[in-house]
């Protein structure tokens, strides 16, 4: 079978970035289940492409990257056709007044038409000027292009219909060839300290001035004789600025310590120095109360325990997951080591959950059923 996967998200080709590596191996999890996949996505300066197993990069100037990527897509397409497409919600990007135009074009290209939709319900994250036009017009389109998808895959809490289209839940997921595996019970609690990370294209609903706010009251107050260090991953603006500002603040720089970005090796190195992985902990401040993020698959598949304020029900009563509360409070750090420490050793069992839950293969075979199932 033949599927054309497009996004109009910059992929970065060395897959520094999470969502980067969530379209590359969405890929090729398609091809793991015996689709011959073409993808068109943007780049650093255009687009990349490959079609019929050519790649093909076209670089754009500026009004053609922003603008009409959709356009620049069809006519790479020319006469092709596929059995399958597959669309990454372009809800945020200013592409989206194509929209409506490109999918009444790929309709006669494709029989199965799929958007996938990465947070539904979503607009809560806006946080630009030009996110609140790109979603206000989206809005408005939405009905334009509506009877050109044939089904709405998104993460969220599950239903049956968005738009009075088909929804089909699925979960974010991973691809364990670029996995590290960390060995807990080789660094348990080395040194008497304990590591926490974040790793994250940080924005404030990541809630990291939490955990700051936490280290800060369990150095003033707290008897204990562990060390608690907070590694910060990732350099987006403002927020990055907002944690060192509040670090200073709180005289915590030996505590909390800045690693800007990192590279995937850097990334893995740091990783099996680490004892429990922060996933977000302030999507209340966007208005979500159920979040299926990528970060806590990965963590999952790297065997290491993390923490969180939302509803996943991809974690349920598990005990290396632990949900605090979404509210503002700091993070009570005893808390957290006493959690941790009533674990144990817990060898491969985190990992082995994510081999049996979270592979994007599993997610894309439920998609083939479905059409299979309305074709009968």
């Amino acid at each position: 079978m033949r599927l054309l996967y497009v996004s109009a998200y910059i992929v970065d080709k060395n897959g520094n970035d999470g969502i980067s590596k969530k379209i590359q191996n969405q890929i090729k999890a398609f091809e793991n289940i015996d689709f011959k996949v073409d993808y068109i996505y943007r780049d650093s300066d255009g687009i990349e492409a490959r079609l019929d197993g050519i790649v093909y990069n076209k670089k754009l100037n500026r009004v053609s990257y922003y603008f009409f990527f959709l356009i620049f897509c069809l006519q790479l397409l020319k006469e092709r056709k596929y059995e399958y497409f597959y669309l990454r919600n372009i809800s945020y990007e200013t592409n989206v007044f194509i929209l409506p135009f490109f999918l009444k074009k790929i309709k006669k290209k494709c029989i199965n038409k799929i958007m996938e939709i990465p947070a539904y319900p979503f607009g809560g994250e806006v946080s630009t000027i030009k996110q609140k036009i790109t979603i206000s017009y989206y809005n408005i389109l939405k009905k334009r292009f509506f009877k050109y998808i044939d089904l709405v895959v998104f993460m969220g809490e599950n239903q049956n219909k968005i738009w009075g289209i088909p929804a089909l839940r699925i979960i974010n997921c991973v691809n364990f060839n670029d996995i590290e595996i960390i060995q807990y019970n080789q660094n348990y609690f080395l040194n008497n300290e304990i590591n926490i990370v974040g790793l994250a294209n940080l924005q404030n609903w990541h809630g990291y001035d939490r955990i700051i706010k936490g280290i800060y009251e369990y150095k003033h107050k707290s008897l204990s004789n562990i060390k608690v260090f907070f590694h910060i991953v990732g350099d987006n603006q403002p927020e990055y600025n907002n944690l060192k500002l509040l670090t200073d603040k709180l005289n915590l720089k030996n505590e909390i310590v800045f690693h800007g970005r990192l590279n995937n090796l850097e990334i893995k190195s740091l990783f099996k120095k680490m004892d429990i992985g922060v996933d977000s902990l302030a999507r209340h401040r966007s208005g979500v109360n159920y979040n299926c993020s990528i970060k806590s698959k990965e963590y999952t598949a790297m065997n290491l325990p993390f923490i969180k304020s939302h509803s996943d029900d991809s974690f349920e009563n598990l005990n290396f997951v632990k949900t605090i509360e979404a509210d503002e409070s700091p993070v009570d750090i005893e808390d957290l080591i006493d959690w941790k420490k009533k674990m144990g050793d817990f060898e491969m069992s985190i990992h082995d959950y994510a081999i049996k839950n979270f592979a994007w293969e599993k997610q894309f075979k439920n998609i083939v059923n479905f059409f299979e199932n309305e074709n009968r």
